[in-house]
């Protein structure tokens, strides 16, 4: 995580002059090498983190599509889609109670083999280990001197689009699941707290008695 926030922040910066070289302008200089040195270290890391993670879980847990079976994707798309909030239960709460309520009754699917966040996963491993080997292609090329390594550059930088997807995509629903988790336990502890008859839509702040 730490090495791709590196290459997204540095890659604005990098330029190349016309006859191929790093441009000498210091933040572009400091970008440029960054980003091809950094990359290389990522490749290793993402080799070695793809063999992991695929030793432990199978290529069934990542990449279930590509065995016929497609059950629990389907099960969780069906999960996502799924409201059990109305917009007359947000109008009988103060404004403070609402957001929790939102997040605490959206549904979620869960982390589990051939589930959706699996399949994201394995997708994103393919993605980065294309993106990380491009990058390594181009730097050997460039070294060379050979005309094809813009041609691979090119193609690096086309991955990179659905790369930066899924790095704010897959961290959106991470965050996501933290906020709900976070909103559940609040609310549970508002169901607590509160005495008499409650829906569990009273205030975060009520006093106990």
């Amino acid at each position: 995580m730490l090495g791709t926030t590196v290459q997204l922040i540095a890659a604005p910066f990098i330029a190349f002059l016309p006859d191929g070289n790093v441009s000498h302008i210091g933040y572009h200089f400091v970008a440029t090498w960054l980003h091809m040195l950094n990359g290389l270290v990522l490749l290793g890391v993402t080799i070695f983190f793809s063999y992991d993670v695929i030793k432990r879980k199978g290529l069934e847990w990542l990449y279930p599509y590509a065995f016929g079976k497609f059950a629990e994707i389907k099960d969780d798309f069906k999960t996502l889609f799924q409201i059990r909030l109305k917009v007359s239960d947000l109008k009988k709460v103060d404004k403070e109670t609402r957001p929790f309520i939102i997040l605490e009754q959206m549904q979620l699917p869960r982390l589990r083999p051939r589930g959706l966040g699996a399949v994201v996963q394995g997708l994103g491993l393919i993605i980065q280990l294309l993106l990380t080997t491009l990058g390594f292609f181009f730097f050997v090329c460039w070294l060379q001197n050979l005309d094809i390594s813009w041609d691979i550059l090119a193609a690096h930088r086309i991955v990179a689009i659905p790369f930066v997807l899924f790095y704010f995509g897959h961290g959106g629903m991470g965050i996501l699941h933290i906020f709900n988790q976070h909103a559940q336990q609040r609310m549970k502890k508002v169901r607590e707290d509160a005495t008499g008859e409650t829906t569990g839509t009273e205030s975060c702040d009520l006093p106990n008695e």
